[in-house]
């Protein structure tokens, strides 16, 4: 059975891409780290350096997340004004048991 999805909940598809760009975000946050513990007897410049970058991937899964929330939005209103006027996804439908 083919169904039409004619509108998406901006809100919706927020959140949902919001928990989507944060898991990447800790997927990236969990082995890059590692990385910037490596000791290199560097000066004060490059510990700088070090910390800052650690800061960022530590901000990581939080700034993903606001970014994916923001995006998502964005894209769940740009897909409202296409499907209206174009029309929307067709979806095949399967029914289970």
């Amino acid at each position: 059975m083919k169904h039409e999805i004619t509108h998406v909940d901006p809100m919706s598809l927020g959140k949902v891409a919001a928990v989507i760009y944060a898991a990447m975000g800790a997927v990236m946050w969990l082995f890059v780290p590692i990385i910037l513990l490596i000791p290199t007897g560097g000066a004060g410049d490059e510990m700088f350096a070090k910390g800052l970058m650690m800061f960022f991937f530590l901000a990581a899964p939080i700034i993903q997340g606001i970014m994916g929330f923001v995006l998502g939005m964005i894209a769940g209103a740009v897909y409202n004004l296409v499907s209206r006027n174009f029309g929307g996804l067709l979806i095949t439908l399967k029914e289970l048991g």
